[in-house]
């Protein structure tokens, strides 16, 4: 059901894998300390790309926006 949402906001195929492996496999080896660097740059990429995405695709704002 969320891949079928995701692909009807227009989100590519690639960034809905690279989302599941990295929000899986980088909170698990997270939480047993495995590549903690690594794996933190790539949460935060995953992060940035999200919001990228709602704020250019989905026109929200952020909570602090006064406009």
């Amino acid at each position: 059901m969320g891949e079928q949402w995701m692909k009807s906001q227009g989100i590519p195929a690639g960034m809905i894998l690279f989302g599941g492996v990295t929000e899986f496999f980088g909170s698990l080896g997270l939480v047993i300390g495995l590549l903690t660097p690594v794996l933190a740059v790539l949460s935060a990429l995953w992060m940035l790309s999200t919001t990228w995405f709602a704020r250019s695709k989905l026109k929200k704002k952020y909570r602090g926006d006064t406009n």
